[in-house]
This record gives structure tokens, C-alpha cells and sequence, in this order.
């Protein structure tokens, strides 16, 4: 969705477009409020998948994960996410590595 509040744009996701609409009737400033279908790749429906249990407290990191696979590296909610595909990452190298001297 997108609108201005006093003079200021916005746009940002959402799922509950009617409490906006009874929230710019209630309050003035909003101008223009419009809301657009969003599709998402598959990946990004994956990460979306992978927040599921995540406290929307957090929406801005999670905006970021799903909409562009970047995670913030102080990120405490997706710490354990990030030590886990550093692993990975590591085991895979080294695997690379170990396939690559054998041959």
C-alpha cells in the first residue's frame, strides 16, 4: 500500500487493508491511500515461510530477509539462521576442497 501522511509518502505490506481504510477516515492527513496485489518470486515466498513465527515487532528485518534475501549481521533473530548457512557454507568448502584432492 502506499499513501502520504502529512506530506510524508509511504509504502509498506500489509494483510489488514480495511484497518487502514477505517483508520485514514478516522485521522486526517492520509492522502491518497492505494493498495496493490503483491506477487512474490518463490523464493521470497520461502523466506516468507521461514518468518512465519517471527513477532512482527521485528517487521523491518523480516521485510528485508523476504523481499531481498539480506540479513543484518547483528541480527538477533536471524542469528541462529546465519550460523547455521556459515556451517554450511564451511562444510561445503571443505568438501570441495577434500573432493578436489582426490582426483
Amino acid at each position: 500500500m502506499s499513501y502520504t501522511n502529512n506530506g510524508e509518502l509511504f509504502e509498506r505490506y500489509t494483510d489488514t487493508p480495511r484497518w487502514f481504510q477505517v483508520f485514514k477516515d478516522l485521522h486526517g492527513g492520509f492522502i491518497g491511500l492505494k493498495f496493490e496485489e503483491v506477487t512474490y518470486t518463490p523464493e521470497q515466498l520461502t523466506r516468507l515461510a521461514e518468518c512465519k513465527d517471527i513477532s512482527p515487532a521485528n517487521d523491518g528485518e523480516v521485510y528485508d530477509y523476504v523481499i531481498n534475501g539480506t540479513m543484518q549481521m547483528e541480527s538477533k533473530i536471524f542469528k541462529s539462521k546465519m550460523s547455521s548457512e556459515r556451517l554450511e557454507a564451511l562444510e561445503q568448502a571443505m568438501l570441495d576442497m577434500l573432493m578436489g584432492g582426490i582426483f
